[in-house]
């Protein structure tokens, strides 16, 4: 009987443990504060904010696309990569149906910029073109100090 108890409270402990360890990881991603604009390093104005809001609108009313972007301070404890996949998936965005989302994160520790696309853009922007893109635009700004 009391071998019984002690493994009863060693799977109770263990899952105490599993459950412990699960709100940890679902709680590391911030929710999101709005559909398009999630500037959670605080770097764009108000109004820029509102013009990338208004287009990444449009741009879902024209195809029916939705682009996410996102501003960190820092991807710890994962890298840049690592931690736009995750987002990616733990906001589902993009319609479910045609998986067309887009994120583009920017890791300000990091000073990297991030993109993952759904499958179904693959064919029409594929990640990788995004990002050589942003690459492109993005670096020599960065390296002006802009």
């Amino acid at each position: 009987m009391q071998r019984k108890q002690n493994m009863n409270l060693k799977i109770i402990f263990l899952l105490c443990i599993l459950l412990n360890t699960s709100l940890v990881i679902a709680q590391e991603f911030p929710a999101h504060e709005d559909l398009y604009v999630n500037d959670f390093a605080n770097l764009f104005s108000e109004n820029e904010t509102k013009m990338i809001r208004n287009l990444l609108n449009e741009l879902e009313r024209n195809t029916t696309a939705e682009l996410v972007l996102v501003t960190i301070s820092t991807s710890q404890p994962y890298t840049p990569q690592e931690y736009r996949t995750k987002l990616f998936s733990e906001w589902k965005i993009g319609k479910e149906d045609k998986d067309n989302g887009i994120l583009i994160l920017y890791a300000l520790e990091e000073k990297r910029i991030e993109v993952e696309t759904g499958y179904g853009m693959e064919g029409i922007l594929p990640d990788s073109k995004l990002g050589r893109f942003l690459d492109n635009y993005y670096v020599p700004l960065r390296d002006e100090g802009k």
